[in-house]
């Protein structure tokens, strides 16, 4: 091997470990969020910052298997601006054989991507993410570097990205599913009694503290379900 040869693998070598070690931080990080939207947050500006990225993106399946959790949080101005909707077929056609897709053809994504995530990007990569072994998501990274990615770039740290916020989201969803469960009906999506009792505490050593006072009214509505559906049928 020659000193150009070895320099250059020293060169790898070290690299390699810096971005490993960048991965280990992000996932130290997203380890200890409470909640799908803290943890998306909080990954995205992770990975902008510490990659140097240009811009970062999520794009959600639609309809996403996640919206009876996220479904108010959408419509945050967070959610406006990072997140987009895209359709699951026109997501897989990046993903062949759940991969990542490196890019710096912007013009082909211009036509299944909105112009407004590839606002002067020359390269691009796509990450997909999983839930339950499906995709249901992927992280678009976008660069003012055509060089930045390309598709003769290797995606070996890429996919560990994408495994590491994969586990991470589910192990998040489940607890967040759990805590829905545990304090909504799903038939109906309205909170039982034991989110009512934890409100009412909560109200009551707010009141204690600052002294203010509230009221609590309690309706006694007979065949619940069946006014739920009533209005939720539509009107002809």
């Amino acid at each position: 091997m020659s000193e150009t040869e070895l320099a250059q693998l020293i060169a790898n070598s070290r690299a390699n470990e810096a971005i490993a070690l960048k991965l280990f931080e992000i996932e130290t990080e997203i380890l200890a969020c409470q909640s799908s939207h803290e943890l998306l947050q909080r990954l995205l500006l992770l990975i902008k910052e510490k990659f140097k990225l240009t811009n970062i993106s999520l794009l959600l399946v639609e309809p996403t298997p996640i919206s009876y959790l996220l479904n108010g949080k959408l419509q945050s101005s967070w959610h406006q601006q990072n997140t987009r909707s895209i359709s699951l077929k026109r997501l897989s056609s990046f993903h062949h054989k759940n991969k990542p897709y490196l890019t710096n053809d912007i013009q082909a994504l211009s036509s299944t991507i909105s112009l407004s995530l590839l606002k002067d990007a020359k390269s691009a990569a796509l990450i997909p993410l999983q839930l339950d072994n499906k995709l249901f998501a992927s992280l678009l990274f976008t660069d003012t570097d055509s060089t930045r990615f390309h598709q003769a770039l290797g995606t070996f740290h890429l996919e560990q990205l994408a495994v590491k916020i994969s586990l991470c989201l589910s192990n998040v969803l489940i607890r967040e599913q759990l805590e829905y469960m545990a304090h909504y009906d799903r038939l109906t999506g309205v909170a039982n009694r034991r989110l009512m009792e934890l409100s009412i505490s909560e109200e009551l050593i707010r009141q204690r503290r600052y002294g203010v006072p509230f009221s609590v009214l309690f309706i006694d509505c007979n065949k619940f379900k069946k006014i739920k559906c009533s209005l939720m049928s539509p009107v002809n």
